[in-house]
C-alpha cells in the first residue's frame, strides 16, 4: 500500500512508485456497493463486516482514520434508508462491533 522507493545499489532513491494507500482501495471497494446497495440490509451489513475484519488486521492508525471514516458513511448511508426496527438494529449491532475491532476490543 501506498509508495514505494527503489534505491540504486548504492541506496539512493532512483525510483518512488505511487499506489493506493487503504483509504483509496477502501472507498473502491465500498463506495458503490453503498450506494447502489442502499436499500438492501444484507449489502450493507456485508459493509460492516468487510471494514470489521480490516480494522482487526491493521494497527496503523492512518488505515484506523480511513476505517472509521467509511464507518461514517455507511452509518450515514443507513440513517437515509427506512429499514424496520430490527434490520436498523441488527445494522447498529455491527456498526458498533467495527467500533470495537477499532479499539481492538
Amino acid at each position: 500500500l501506498g509508495a514505494r522507493v527503489l534505491p540504486d545499489p548504492d541506496g539512493r532513491t532512483r525510483v518512488v512508485l505511487t499506489g493506493p494507500d487503504l483509504a483509496d482501495l477502501l472507498d473502491l471497494a465500498i463506495a458503490q456497493p453503498r450506494r447502489y446497495g442502499a436499500g438492501d440490509p444484507a449489502v450493507l451489513s456485508r459493509l460492516f463486516a468487510l471494514l470489521g475484519e480490516v480494522a482487526w488486521v491493521t494497527d496503523d492508525p492512518a488505515h484506523r482514520v480511513a476505517i472509521g471514516s467509511q464507518l461514517t458513511r455507511l452509518r450515514s448511508t443507513v440513517a437515509r434508508q427506512s429499514f424496520d426496527p430490527t434490520e436498523v438494529h441488527d445494522l447498529d449491532v455491527l456498526a458498533r462491533g467495527v467500533e470495537e475491532a477499532l479499539k481492538r476490543r
